[in-house]
């Protein structure tokens, strides 16, 4: 009876211990404590099955003792494998995979996937005793953190796949296994187990909210592991951008600012997908928020001019270039994109200072010579411009634009010669440009050199079949030859090849005025007035229509206040 009060009192002690641990304190030594007074209480009981066969009524005092031996010993193991698994997830969330927080502009890159092994197919240790599993377990996961830190992913990826069976209900489980996975270029798998991970948080949360507080304290324990909402939804976002879905990207970045209450960690990446989808003003509004936290010395105002500028914001666009000029004047972009902005606003002068500071940084960018001699032809500084032009030819001679600015700058100063040598230079090596010949025969037209013009059209021509200028040179060559029908079929062609271009059709106009074709001279002639009023000037002198100049209808057409 003695022994019977002590196992009594033993179990009573048990209990309570017990229900402190369970509900009250959660204590890996108070844990270990009640593992042994349940041992204890096993011992106990043995010893009492012992003693009844000697009782009257050793029947019942046997099964009294088998139950005290059966009961304490489902706890115990229950109690002892609870306490292991805890110790392996406490372990995994100290060895949580860091989060990725890098740049996302390449997201858009097609890369292959791969479907995850079997976990059948990795865990073969799943079939021996518990105890085994759970030794077994801390010594994969052991080796997983090796795998990391060697960058082996691959089969560290396996491992975590295949404790997703065991834990399936833990989110750092799941979200170390997806980051694995972004490791490796799956993205999809990844966004599968980011999803999971914000699944299983949603769902303690909602119990933490509802239930008893030993759950809420249980729920806790995830935030001790060191995962939280904002971990997931940060690389949800990164997976679904890598796998090509930049508007989930979005809409996941915006809710890990939203967990945090705090949106500079993702004001980065944001801007960047939400600028690879042209979504300008957003991405601009994302850059402007993350330079509010650091004003002084923030790289992004350059991003932010150049967002302002797709919006055709050019003094927003200007204004933020100037800020990142100040704090990197030794990037020679900068001063080449604001010279850019200034020359489409009208601010000339600026626009050549701007150019001339990048060409200052870097001597060697054609770009920065181009530009600056667009900048001087503007502001009619035509040698200087001249001298830049030459400077691009000559840094990157198969820059064609160059070549034919060049050349067109030329004849205007009445260098038709030195033009002409520019474009064939240039033909050389680029013998498929159409502008090339077309400024070459226009510099021969120039200096009546017909014949070499006529060559140059005709090449032109027949890289370019509606270049609607070239058949009308080759109209004007045939007048000078006083071939009208020839020149007639060129004009109709350039007209057929450009029917808003108004120059075919005054010419034709007066070839059919020779004839005195009347009806098609008036066609013709009203049309290019309709195009170009300044003909109605010239038709009043041009002694072509003289025959038709007391005809009412000509007269209505060519009078100052007729209307076209």
């Amino acid at each position: 009876m003695i022994i019977e009060r002590i196992i009594y009192n033993v179990l009573a002690i048990i209990l309570a211990i017990y229900i402190i641990k369970k509900y009250i304190v959660k204590s890996k030594n108070v844990y270990l404590l009640v593992l042994g007074g349940e041992a204890i209480a096993i011992v106990f009981n043995l010893l009492n099955l012992r003693e009844s066969v000697y009782l009257e009524n050793y029947f019942i005092e046997a099964i009294s003792a088998i139950l005290g031996i059966i009961i304490p010993s489902i706890v115990f193991f229950n109690d002892y494998f609870s306490y292991m698994r805890n110790n392996i997830v406490a372990m995994l969330g100290a060895g949580k995979v860091a989060y990725e927080k890098g740049n996302v502009s390449e997201y858009y890159n097609e890369i292959p996937m791969f479907d995850p092994k079997d976990p059948a197919d990795i865990i073969k240790w799943n079939k021996v005793n518990e105890e085994d599993i759970f030794v077994q377990l801390k010594n994969r996961f052991k080796r997983a953190e090796e795998c990391i830190e060697k960058g082996e992913f691959q089969e560290a990826m396996e491992i975590y796949t295949g404790a997703e069976a065991l834990f399936k209900d833990n989110p750092v489980i799941m979200f170390n296994s997806g980051i694995l996975f972004m490791k490796n270029a799956n993205y999809e798998q990844a966004v599968i187990r980011f999803t999971r991970a914000k699944e299983i948080l949603e769902e303690q949360e909602s119990e933490t909210e509802t239930g008893s507080a030993a759950t809420a304290f249980d729920r806790a324990k995830t935030l001790v592991q060191g995962i939280e909402k904002f971990d997931i939804y940060y690389n949800l976002a990164l997976a679904f951008a890598c796998w090509g879905k930049p508007e989930l990207a979005v809409a996941n970045f915006k809710k890990a600012g939203e967990s945090k209450s705090n949106w500079i960690l993702v004001y980065r990446p944001l801007a960047l997908i939400l600028e690879n989808l042209k979504r300008y003003e957003e991405a601009a509004n994302m850059y402007e928020k993350l330079s509010e936290y650091e004003p002084e010395d923030f790289a992004g105002y350059g991003k932010i001019g150049t967002l302002f500028a797709f919006k055709k914001e050019y003094d927003k666009a200007i204004l933020n270039y100037k800020k990142a000029a100040r704090l990197d004047p030794d990037n020679p972009a900068l001063y080449y994109n604001m010279g850019i902005l200034l020359y489409e606003t009208d601010k000339t002068t600026e626009a050549i200072n701007a150019f001339r500071n990048a060409i200052d940084i870097n001597k060697e960018d054609y770009r920065y010579h181009y530009n600056l001699a667009l900048a001087l032809e503007k502001a009619n500084e035509k040698n200087i411009a001249v001298d830049e032009l030459k400077k691009t030819v000559a840094l990157k001679p198969d820059y064609t634009a160059a070549s034919n600015s060049l050349a067109i700058l030329l004849c205007g100063m009445g260098k038709q010669e030195e033009a002409i040598g520019v474009c064939e230079t240039a033909i050389k090596n680029d013998p498929s440009n159409y502008e090339l010949y077309f400024n070459a025969a226009i510099a021969c037209m120039e200096i009546k050199n017909y014949a070499l013009a006529k060559g140059y059209f005709e090449n032109a021509i027949e890289r370019n079949p509606d270049l609607a200028e070239a058949y009308f040179g080759l109209g004007q060559i045939a007048v000078t030859k006083e071939a009208y029908m020839t020149a007639e079929e060129n004009y109709l062609k350039a007209i057929k090849a450009d029917n808003t271009y108004p120059n075919p059709y005054y010419n034709v106009a007066r070839i059919y005025a020779f004839r005195k074709e009347y009806a098609k001279v008036m066609e013709y002639l009203t049309t290019a007035i309709a195009l170009e009023p300044a003909y109605k000037v010239r038709a009043r002198t041009d002694g072509a229509f003289d025959f038709m100049k007391n005809m009412t209808e000509f007269k209505s057409l060519i009078e100052e206040n007729a209307k076209n």
